[in-house]
């Protein structure tokens, strides 16, 4: 072989084994690109397999978990249907109300309750099964969402009411008490609200109330009608859900008084101020209500025997406004409630005998011939007077009073005093006269109060020519309050140049005398006792007591003088009725009593028309009233009556408040209210024995 030949060759086999490499590595890769795509797509398809199970299985787990979560609610309805249900039994079977089946039957069965989220509750199926003891059977379903997520569960309830046998301890008595110091207005029925001030009554009719700095009630304002009334109910629902056992319903009830003119600084002498009870009534069309209070003076809504004399009164309300006095009690200074009559004292007395205590001055164009001078040509007493007159176009003679301080050896001025202090009310008084007091000429009485300005509080443009008293009470001053500074000035013009005369005389400023007046926060207390066997009739017995100890102090008697304190912010309260002994720790009220002997309070119960309520009895528009014993320290000191007894079958106010009286508005408090509810006379108490059978 040619050498040539050989190179061909060997280009040859190279060119080959070239085109092999190639070929070869191309079909490879492309047998490895086909092997990647086939286990992409196996992937793909495994995940896909995985992931639809695993949405699949969550899916489920939720929906289970709503549906489980919508059970669970539906059975918390269902349950609170139960609770619901057992509450509206048991208030039933408490009232002691005949036929209590078929107001439950009526109040519950078929009934749908939807709560604030939409959901519902449904009662059904109410039965009384009868049985020894009575049985009652009802179903509660709470029903939640709707559609496919709707769940229902059902309760199926055996009930055994309450009272059946029941439990408790024969005698034993328990109080559901209410009792906050001061006053919460929400407790009452009042119609709206504005700035502070409530008002009572549909449409405000009886009379406004606001909530005073001291935290006590004080009437704002009373109805102007011949009676100046103001009335406030208690919460309409109260009593309701508090039924005495048998139907009747026996309570206490107190507040604390009192009755305070503030912007005169003085004591109320003419006012009604109390409370209000039995307002629940269904014996007769003529009722609304009786009523317990102080009392104090003339005027509304009934008159006393003697109007300077403070009374604890029971009365009775009627249709028409026609409220009628049943029996009253007078009250002294020894019964702890009422304050002594305070004596006189003098501040300044003059009968102008000369002009020592009194400064003239002259101010203007006015003759100085007549400036205030003593004259003996008129008087009231003694034998002199001042007089200011003469004729002047605009100017003044005036009369102040001014106290001098001298040396006692040489008798000079040491300096002058023109203030009075006035630490209590009083009163000024002056005679007068004048002549050829008309026209242009003018008269002023002014005083200054604290260093404040000139005041006019009397001006005349006429004077009687004949001596005449005056009298102002300075507490009616606006702007005076006491203790207080006060100066004095008597002031005489004359605008023109004719001549007049103005006489004053006997100028005084004497303390009030203050009258008997209600002690701040005395307490009023009613006790209320209805009884059913072997009649129903009422029994009222009425009490009072003094923010402070009266007397020696408690003892062991109900009806003296002698008791404990039962102050401001306490509400304390008398044994139970019957009493036969008491525990001196116990006495903080005085029970009025219609007994009159040296060891009891001074004055006994009388009836309207005077005569002595231990003998007879009292009728007034087919009521009869007869006073009766308690226990043994409860001697002739209830009232009983079958008139006026508790309506059982509506929701209405029971206890109130009232004032009447024309000076009442702004000045009359009521602070403490309390009520004291007994729950059980003997035996078992409201709501033993009530037994949930199932579930």
């Amino acid at each position: 072989m040619t050498m040539r030949r050989k190179k061909s060759f060997i280009k040859n086999i190279f060119r080959k084994a070239k085109n092999l490499s190639s070929d070869g590595l191309a079909e490879e890769s492309r047998r490895e690109r086909g092997s990647s795509l086939i286990g992409l797509i196996t992937t793909m398809v495994i995940m896909s397999t995985l992931g639809t199970g695993l949405v699949y299985v969550t899916s489920t787990s939720t929906l289970q978990e709503l549906l489980a979560n919508n059970h669970a609610r539906a059975y918390y309805l269902a349950e609170s249907g139960g609770r619901y249900a057992l509450s509206a039994i048991r208030d039933e079977f408490s009232k002691r109300l005949s036929s209590p089946f078929d107001r439950i039957y009526q109040t519950l069965n078929g009934k749908t309750f939807t709560v604030s989220s939409g959901e519902q509750i449904l009662i059904s199926s109410v039965a009384h099964d009868g049985g020894a003891p009575d049985t009652l059977t009802f179903d509660t379903t709470g029903i939640t969402e709707s559609g496919f997520l709707q769940a229902k569960r059902r309760l199926s309830y055996i009930v055994q009411p309450a009272n059946q046998g029941g439990g408790g301890v024969p005698g034993e008595t328990t109080y559901e008490e209410i009792f906050e110091p001061g006053f919460d207005p929400e407790d009452w029925d009042y119609n709206k609200e504005k700035d502070g001030i409530y008002s009572g009554g549909p449409g405000g009719s009886w009379g406004d109330f606001k909530v005073a700095d001291d935290g006590s009630m004080q009437v704002v304002r009373t109805i102007s009608n011949s009676q100046a009334r103001f009335l406030l109910n208690y919460k309409p629902d109260f009593f309701y859900d508090l039924w005495y056992p048998s139907g009747s319903l026996s309570y206490d009830v107190q507040t604390k008084i009192r009755t305070w003119n503030e912007a005169h600084s003085k004591w109320l002498t003419n006012f009604m101020a109390g409370i209000s009870f039995r307002m629940n009534a269904v014996t007769g069309a003529d009722f609304h209500s009786y009523g317990a209070a102080f009392k104090r003076g003339d005027g509304p809504p009934f008159d006393l025997p003697d109007a300077t004399k403070p009374y604890v009164v029971f009365w009775r309300d009627g249709s028409g406004q026609q409220r009628h006095l049943i029996a009253y009690k007078e009250l002294s200074s020894a019964d702890g409630v009422i304050s002594p009559l305070e004596e006189e004292t003098i501040t300044l007395q003059d009968s102008m005998d000369d002009l020592g205590i009194w400064e003239v001055t002259v101010e203007g164009d006015i003759d100085e011939a007549n400036p205030w001078q003593l004259t003996d040509g008129s008087y009231h007493s003694s034998l002199s007077s001042v007089r200011s007159g003469g004729a002047s176009e605009g100017g003044s003679s005036i009369l102040t009073y001014r106290s001098v301080e001298t040396d006692p050896a040489t008798g000079e001025v040491i300096s002058y005093d023109y203030k009075l202090n006035i630490n209590v009310p009083s009163t000024l008084t002056f005679w007068h006269r004048g002549n050829n007091f008309h026209n242009t000429r003018k008269g002023y009485v002014e005083i200054a109060v604290n260093d404040g300005d000139w005041d006019d509080v009397l001006s005349y443009s006429s004077v009687p020519i004949y001596w005449d008293e005056v009298q102002l009470d300075l507490s009616t001053v606006p702007g005076i309050t006491f203790p207080c500074e006060l100066e004095l000035r008597f002031r005489y013009e004359n605008s023109s140049k004719e001549s007049g005369e103005w006489f004053v005389d006997d100028v005084s400023i004497v303390t009030n005398v203050i009258q008997p007046h209600l002690v701040d926060w005395s307490t009023l207390l009613v006790r209320v006792i209805e009884e059913t066997s072997p009649n129903r009739v009422n029994r009222f017995a009425i009490f009072f007591g003094s923010p402070e100890e009266n007397g020696s102090g408690g003892n062991q008697s109900l009806i003296d003088q002698d008791r404990f304190a039962n102050p401001l912010g306490q509400a304390n309260w008398p044994p139970k009725s019957p009493v036969d002994a008491m525990n001196p720790g116990q006495d903080k009220f005085t029970l009025v009593s219609g007994v009159n002997s040296a060891d009891t309070a001074d004055h006994p119960w009388y009836w309207a028309d005077d005569s002595l309520a231990t003998s007879g009895s009292y009728t007034v528009s087919g009521c009869t009233y007869t006073l009766v014993n308690g226990g043994i320290l409860e001697p002739y000191a209830i009232f009983e009556t079958s008139c006026f007894t508790t309506d059982t079958y509506t929701v209405n106010s029971e206890i109130g408040l009232h004032a009447f009286g024309t000076d009442v508005a702004g000045n009359v408090y009521f602070g403490d209210v309390g009520i004291r509810i007994p729950k059980v006379d003997a035996g078992a108490p409201d709501g033993s024995g009530f037994i949930i059978v199932s579930p």
